[in-house]
């Protein structure tokens, strides 16, 4: 496992975990770190726009 799907899996805990410590008013911060979690544990990379 690579470092990215490292960060995306942490990434993943941390936005499940907020999900049930925060309020209504910040859920976004929870979508947003398990979307993204999922985005780099699918992907495994980061990738810049116009590289092949």
């Amino acid at each position: 496992m690579n470092k990215i799907r490292i960060i995306g899996l942490g990434l993943l805990a941390l936005g499940i975990t907020a999900h049930f410590l925060v309020e209504a008013n910040y859920s976004w911060i929870s979508g947003f770190a398990v979307g993204l979690g999922i985005a780099l544990l699918i992907t495994g990379k980061f990738r810049k726009y116009g590289e092949g």
